[in-house]
């Protein structure tokens, strides 16, 4: 796995964490805000995919 996709996959648990962790807490925080990190966690996690698939084949 590439330094690059290692990135992008600590970034995307780091915005699912923060998607998840008001729901954990108890703590009131505009839905949108948590739509918008669920996901960026996704794109993120795709862009892992896409460059961890790029550093496999090539």
């Amino acid at each position: 796995m590439s330094t690059k996709s290692r990135w992008f996959l600590g970034a995307a648990c780091a915005a699912m964490f923060l998607a998840l962790a008001p729901t954990l807490t108890g703590i009131a925080v505009g839905k949108n805000i948590t739509d918008f990190a669920l996901g960026f966690g996704v794109a993120l996690m795709f862009g892992a995919l896409v460059t961890w698939k790029n550093h496999r084949i090539g």
